[in-house]
């Protein structure tokens, strides 16, 4: 199959549109995590909330920038929307998978 200029243009459209919108979802999660921050300053857990604070910032520059570099990027369509989806939840998939192992991993050391 070749690939002709137009469908490289089509998929970097795609591309656009898929990291712009996981773009916008990181600022909201940057945005939510002040809520932990808050009840960390609230107690004075100064550690607590300097990493909440630091993950807030790293997470609302990495947003930010993807949202702003791919702005031009059309309104998605429903398989853009399923992959932001898919691409969204990868993160949490791979840690269950590890505390699964880790699980298994305690288990064979209680029995051996």
């Amino acid at each position: 199959m070749s690939t002709t200029l137009v469908g490289r243009s089509d998929a970097l459209t795609a591309a656009k549109a898929v990291v712009r919108d996981i773009g916008a979802l990181k600022i909201l999660i940057s945005g939510l995590m002040l809520v932990p921050l808050l009840i960390s300053l609230i107690y004075q857990e100064w550690y607590s909330a300097i990493a909440f604070l630091s993950a807030a910032v790293v997470t609302a520059l990495v947003g930010g920038a993807s949202y702003k570099r791919c702005e031009d990027a059309p309104e998605p369509k429903r398989h853009h929307a399923m992959i932001v989806a898919a691409l969204t939840l990868l993160p949490l998939e791979t840690r269950h998978r590890d505390n699964r192992r880790r699980e298994w991993v305690y288990k064979l050391n209680v029995w051996i």
